[in-house]
């Protein structure tokens, strides 16, 4: 059927949580403030938020597709 964007968000969402933990380790070194920090994780938390709907939004529109081709198959 159809690719939806979630498992692109995914990726996203990884790449922000490894931002996340590269500024913990720099934190730690005094390379980067907390705040820098503090930052990074509401990035990666909003990241997961939004991979998080889509991934629901994605299964409603395939559930929405597979319904209306069994309806088209069913006129056919």
């Amino acid at each position: 059927m159809t690719m939806g964007r979630a498992p692109i968000s995914g990726t996203i969402a990884i790449a922000c949580g490894l931002l996340f933990a590269t500024a913990v380790v720099l934190a730690l070194m005094d390379v980067l403030s907390w705040f820098t920090v503090a930052s990074t994780l509401m990035t990666f938390v909003l990241t997961m938020l939004i991979w998080r709907r889509f991934q629901a939004s994605d299964c409603e529109y395939r559930q929405r597709m597979e319904r209306l081709d069994q309806r088209l198959r069913g006129e056919q």
